[in-house]
């Protein structure tokens, strides 16, 4: 979780940059591992999840959900510590 940044050739998020007129939003990143030697980056990342990393990803996502409302309220610092933790058994 990042408070804001640059779109780092991600063409999403340089889409969101143009739109809101620069990088001063909150960015929540969800890695999706790393592409089998002969799959292309371009595919892995746009390509269908397999079941596990699917699961892993909708696990992430109610973490991620689940945290934010019960911090956000005790502000951004804290927010952003419990979000990054990878002990999934924070909150």
């Amino acid at each position: 979780m990042k408070p804001h940044g640059t779109s780092a050739g991600h063409n999403g998020l340089k889409s969101i940059d143009e739109v809101l007129g620069g990088g001063d939003y909150h960015r929540l990143a969800v890695g999706v591992g790393r592409p089998v030697l002969a799959q292309g980056v371009v595919d892995h990342v746009l390509g269908v999840f397999s079941q596990e990393d699917r699961l892993a990803v909708d696990i992430a996502l109610d973490r991620s959900a689940h945290l934010a409302n019960s911090f956000w309220r005790k502000g951004w610092e804290p927010l952003t510590h419990a979000l990054n933790q990878r002990d999934h058994d924070t909150a």
